[in-house]
C-alpha cells in the first residue's frame, strides 16, 4: 500500500516537472516570435506600440537597440512598486 502511494506521488511530481518545462519553453518561443515581428520596424512605430524603452543602446551603423523590461523598486518603508 505504501509503495503504491509512493509511486503515485513520484508520478505526480514528474507530471508537474514536465508541465513546468513545457510552460517555460512555450514562454520563450512566444517572446522570440514577438521579437522577430519587430525587426525592421521603425523606431517610432515600436515606441507607439510598446511605449518608451527603459534604455536605448547605439548599435554602430546598424541603428539602435531599444531595451524593454519591468523594473521593480523596493523601498523597505513603503513596500515595492513597479516602474
Amino acid at each position: 500500500m505504501e509503495l503504491k502511494r509512493l509511486l503515485r506521488n513520484v508520478l505526480e511530481i514528474k507530471k508537474i516537472i514536465l508541465l513546468a518545462c513545457i510552460l517555460l519553453c512555450s514562454a520563450c518561443l512566444s517572446s522570440a516570435k514577438i521579437g522577430d515581428k519587430l525587426i525592421g520596424k521603425t523606431k517610432s512605430n515600436i515606441i507607439k506600440c510598446w511605449g518608451s524603452p527603459i534604455r536605448t543602446v547605439v548599435h554602430g551603423e546598424q541603428g539602435e537597440i531599444l531595451i524593454y523590461g519591468e523594473q521593480v523598486f523596493i523601498n523597505a518603508h513603503r513596500g515595492g512598486r513597479l516602474a
